[in-house]
Formats: structure tokens, sequence, C-alpha cells
């Protein structure tokens, strides 16, 4: 399988409403429950942009395509103390057919949705000069693949010697602190 790029973007008119036609078609297919669906989308369409201590819909689009969203991320940004800024990425909503596929054993598409979720938390924690990104494990898989994570990249940004990111993982929270 060829490895497909992804896009961690804000949602615009336009892909709000291709999503949401997408999804609730795949929910009226049964891949969905959709008044769950319409929840979900509703709160996406009403928090496009990031608002200090309130979470904010983000998209992962195919790269370079004009489709809907394989999953919307929550992420929160907020103030910790006057010197300390968190990005928290909370949930990922994957879309009803990528849900399906991981449900069936096709676990790639959902595990490249949930790494271009995390890449995409890492870029708002640098653009928002964030000290703390905070990776909520909300299932058991999601954990275990953060640890995972933690594992390969602790020995690597020990090799460095100017070496200003922390790992670890802090309940079911991956935590990458920048010194």
């Amino acid at each position: 399988m060829a490895y497909e790029k992804y896009d961690f973007l804000p949602f615009e008119d336009s892909t709000i409403s291709l999503t949401r036609t997408t999804w609730i078609a795949d929910a009226n297919r049964g891949l969905a429950f959709g008044p769950e669906v319409e929840r979900l989308l509703e709160w996406a369409d009403s928090h496009r942009a990031p608002v200090e201590n309130d979470s904010c819909a983000f998209g992962i689009f195919k790269s370079g395509k004009k489709g809907p969203a394989l999953g919307i991320c929550e992420v929160v940004i907020s103030r910790k103390s006057v010197r300390s800024k968190w990005v928290k990425m909370l949930r990922l909503h994957l879309s009803p057919s990528v849900d399906d596929q991981l449900q069936k054993g096709e676990p790639d598409a959902a595990m490249s949705v949930f790494t271009s979720s995390i890449f995409g938390s890492i870029g708002l924690q640098s653009a928002h000069k964030a000290s703390t990104l905070k990776i909520f494990g909300r299932t058991n898989d999601q954990l275990n693949f953060l640890k995972v994570l933690v594992t390969h990249l602790q020995p690597q940004l020990e090799k460095q010697e100017h070496n200003r990111v922390q790992l670890a993982i802090e309940g079911r929270f991956l935590s990458i602190v920048v010194k």
C-alpha cells in the first residue's frame, strides 16, 4: 500500500459542506449512527476557529484533493500560566468509512489519519508558541501507539546535543514539552 499524504486544516464552508454530505450518506448506509454524526458536524461547523480555552475542530484531508475530511480532530489551546501555553489534542473522530475499515481489521487509513492529527497538533504547538502539547490516548490502541512512539523517539532525541524537546507518557497523555 502506498503511503497517502494528509493535510491538517481548519474547516471552510466548502469542506464542512462536503464532509457533512459524505459522512451523512455513510451514516445512511449503516456505517454510523446518523444523529451522532449530525451532532458532531454541527459542533465542528460552530468550532472552526481556535478560541483560547475552548475546543476547536480541524479536518484531516487527503493532500491536494478536494474531498471530505477523513477525520475531525478536537483541539484546545489554553494558557496554563502567563508564561506557559498548551495545546491539547483531545479526540479524533474518524469518518464513518475510515472507522468501518478499522472495524473490519484494516487499520492503515485510521493510523494514517491519527498520525496526521498528531503532526498537525505539533504544527499548532509551534504556530502558537506553546510550550506543551498533550495528546490524549483515548483508546487503548491509541495509548499503546503513543507509548511506542515515545519508545522510538526518546533515544533519537537523547542523541541530539542541543535537544530542547522532552517526551513522556503522563497517564493517558503523551506530553511533548519544548524547553
